[in-house]
């Protein structure tokens, strides 16, 4: 199926407990839909909507505390049903493809319907026992891009979106693009966003904090830490507000320069490629991001300069050598 030609909405509901991956694996799904055209809106865990405003299960009494779960589950059904509705009025007024992700902590009764959400992926935390109902769960593996690699594969092949590229061996590779740049005529039907990096001062050497502004039609902000945990690297990203992203913005570490960059997302041959163009940057810097197979082939009007997978000197907390 041609990856631009899919059903115009797909309801996708993700479960998983602390650590499991999930947030992490929230903003990534999204990030590469947003990246190929598509509309992406998130129905946020009713329950945590509720601890924001200052109420907790633990503060009522065991006879209130039943009502009050039902009148949660109450309020996240009209939430759903809400935004559910606001997705069928884009699609049918923009003619744009729509991903609903429904953020679950838990299975319930009402998780079961797979006519409501589309689909139902459970993301399994290490032992983690699983409850006894139909589902697409994906294991803790040792790499976590095995997660989400994993996890976007069950997105494509429910969609019916042709990609290649995704196996679970499948890492992605890195290359350093040759100046003069390829015309933008040369490319197939693109997506670009801007992207604005910064490095939050940490108090270990072995921890890497960066908060992220996205902007294409609207703007959005991230927090994204990377640390090392018995020698694996554990990446870490969650959402901010524009209130909590100006507090952490007060922190910016003055040893590094802001990372400013032009990304640029297209499909050529049933394959994703990305482009980060990084403005500012000695001798235009773009690096092609994609990931590997056996049939890997790149595009001929994108001229390969070398390739920066495993060179450590192209670590994002570096970049600032090239600014």
């Amino acid at each position: 199926m041609d990856v631009h030609k899919s059903d115009k909405l797909h309801r996708l509901m993700l479960i998983g407990k602390a650590n499991s991956g999930k947030t992490t694996c929230i903003n990534r799904i999204r990030s590469f839909f947003r990246s190929i055209g598509w509309k992406v809106l998130i129905v946020p865990e009713t329950i945590n909507i509720f601890s924001k405003s200052g109420v907790l299960l633990s503060d009522l009494e065991n006879e209130f505390q039943l009502e009050f779960e039902n009148n949660v589950i109450k309020c996240g059904t009209e939430i759903e049903n809400c935004i559910v509705e606001a997705a069928l009025l884009h699609t049918k007024q923009k003619n744009q493809n729509c991903l609903i992700i429904f953020d679950h902590g838990s299975m319930n009764v009402s998780s079961v319907s797979q006519t409501k959400y589309g689909q139902i992926i459970y993301l399994k935390f290490r032992d983690e026992t699983l409850c006894p109902i139909p589902n697409e769960f994906v294991e803790f593996p040792p790499d976590f891009e095995l997660k989400i690699s994993t996890t976007l594969k069950l997105i494509f092949n429910k969609i019916g979106l042709n990609f290649t590229g995704f196996n679970l061996d499948n890492k992605r590779r890195r290359f350093i693009i040759k100046n003069p740049l390829a015309e933008d005529s040369l490319y197939p039907k693109f997506n670009e966003f801007k992207i604005q990096k910064e490095f939050v001062i940490s108090n270990s050497k072995d921890r890497e904090i960066m908060i992220e502004k996205f902007q294409d039609k609207e703007i959005n902000y991230s927090l994204k830490e990377k640390s090392f945990e018995n020698g694996e690297l554990v990446e870490t990203r969650k959402n901010l507000t524009k209130e909590e992203y100006s507090v952490l913005s007060s922190a910016v570490d003055p040893d590094h320069s802001s990372i400013l960059i032009k990304r640029r997302c297209f499909i050529w041959n049933n394959r994703y490629f990305r482009i980060d163009f990084y403005e500012h940057s000695a001798d235009n810097l773009a690096i092609l991001t994609v990931r590997n197979d056996k049939d890997l082939i790149i595009p001929d009007f994108i001229q390969v300069d070398k390739e920066v997978t495993n060179e450590p000197l192209l670590n994002i907390s570096r970049l600032n050598i090239f600014c």
